[in-house]
């Protein structure tokens, strides 16, 4: 059993095959830690990351609450209320990036959601009837900062769906090929899953890279460089 990660940035894509889904992979790439922001869903391994510097991914919080009313227990009224004003608040958000309003506008148009919301995780918390609502309350409480970072600061997307995206191609691969079974060729399918998605992101010839990456270990010299011009 191998786990697929993945880091997207705005001009590179980094794949990597690992035996553990912990926080092995991320001190790897990561040995300095990191000062940029991070879009992520709530797996632990990604508190290694500051608060202040994450977004939780909301298409996975919708997801949490739409499971809470699948259920049929004792949150389900309250999510379904809470799924519906989430639709709002994302209406907004959307006006804010087409440019029909600015960022106080944002502000003054989604601030009672995100009142409501913490009402909503604080009474999930607080009640012992329905174990996913009191999970999710008390999850996202703790984290409270990294649920809409996205509404008040430049820079920060409501979802991960970039690296949801960008790993589309690599799941159709390992379901045709059935994974890896070497260290070698966990090596090989991670590097060359990040040459082909960085050429994309970069505009660049696939082909025309790995040709000169080869070239250049025939003649002994280092490889083309991925990082954008």
């Amino acid at each position: 059993l191998r786990w697929l990660w993945i880091a997207v940035a705005d001009n590179f894509c980094c794949f990597s095959v690992h035996a553990r889904r912990g926080v092995d992979q991320l001190n790897a790439w990561f040995p300095n830690g990191y000062r940029g922001r991070v879009h992520c869903d709530r797996w632990r391994p990604y508190e290694i990351f500051d608060v202040e510097q994450r977004q939780l991914c909301w298409s996975h919080l919708l997801r949490d609450v739409q499971a809470i009313i699948d259920r049929g227990c004792a949150g389900a009224p309250a999510a379904t209320r809470m799924l519906a004003r989430a639709q709002a608040m994302f209406a907004s958000w959307r006006r804010f990036v087409a440019d029909e309003i600015d960022r106080a506008a944002l502000h003054d148009a989604t601030v009672r959601f995100r009142a409501a919301f913490r009402r909503f995780c604080l009474a999930g918390r607080s009640q012992r009837d329905d174990r996913k609502w009191r999970a999710l309350g008390r999850d996202l409480l703790r984290q409270g900062p990294a649920v809409c970072h996205f509404l008040d600061v430049d820079g920060f997307d409501p979802t991960n769906n970039a690296a949801e995206r960008a790993l589309r191609t690599a799941v159709l691969w390992r379901r045709c090929s059935q994974g890896t079974r070497t260290e070698t060729g966990s090596a090989f399918v991670g590097r060359i899953l990040s040459v082909v998605a960085t050429c994309k992101q970069q505009g660049r010839d696939i082909l025309e890279y790995l040709g000169g990456a080869l070239l250049a270990h025939r003649r002994g010299l280092p490889p083309p460089s991925l990082l954008p011009a």
